[in-house]
């Protein structure tokens, strides 16, 4: 403390008396700046308000950069002069790719590791929906009951077509078709056809009959 002497009216002499104050500073990384503060010694600090930052989350003050020590506010006093860090949490985009389906509307602000809810099922004329991939080659099926977003991502609907198979006898008995037959999926072999004075020999794929049909 220093005192400094100070003439009165009536002649008296008076004091000034200075304390030692402490000055705390926020570091925001880019949030909006918060102005430093001088408080006395053994002073606790009224948590400020919240900065923003677009597509993070606040993750509250901390003693050091590394995010180690978060600031007690109701039982950690100032002693020295202190910097406070703000912590920040990425937030993360999802988007569905339906492929030609009805639109699926993407996810916002999802923190690292969340696990998503299954959307809604897109539809498309003439497919079957066949699930969410996280690649485009429909090689890595993505399970939403375990995996958590790691960053920006985009998940793409597959779809499976639905065929009709049809039997050409050649001159054989008639055998009917078979409709809405899902892509990937196995026929069951028909009742043989018959015709006079031929033995049935099988079905094939081509009409060369180079290409036999496995039905397993």
């Amino acid at each position: 403390a220093a005192d400094t002497l100070v003439p009165t009216d009536s002649g008296h002499v008076a004091y000034a008396k200075w304390l030692s104050a402490f000055r705390v500073s926020f570091q925001t990384y880019d949030g909006k700046s918060k102005d430093s503060i001088l408080l006395l010694p053994g002073t606790f600090i009224n948590e400020p308000n919240s900065p923003q930052k677009e597509g993070y989350l606040f993750d509250g003050w901390f003693f050091d950069s590394t995010f180690s020590n978060r600031w007690d506010f109701m039982n950690t006093a100032i002693e020295a002069d202190t910097t406070l860090y703000a912590k920040w949490e990425p937030l993360y985009t999802v988007q569905f790719e339906s492929n030609g389906g009805s639109l699926v509307p993407q996810i916002n602000n999802l923190l690292y590791g969340a696990k998503l809810n299954i959307p809604r099922t897109p539809i498309r004329d003439g497919f079957v929906f066949g699930g969410w991939y996280a690649d485009s080659d429909f090689m890595d099926q993505w399970n939403f009951d375990s995996r958590g977003v790691t960053g920006d991502l985009t998940i793409y609907a597959k779809w499976l077509g639905i065929y009709s198979v049809v039997f050409d006898s050649n001159g054989g008995s008639v055998v009917s078709s078979l409709e809405d037959i899902l892509e990937g999926s196995k026929i069951q072999e028909p009742v043989s056809p018959t015709k006079e004075g031929y033995v049935f020999d099988g079905w094939y794929k081509d009409s060369d009959f180079l290409d036999r049909w496995d039905f397993n």
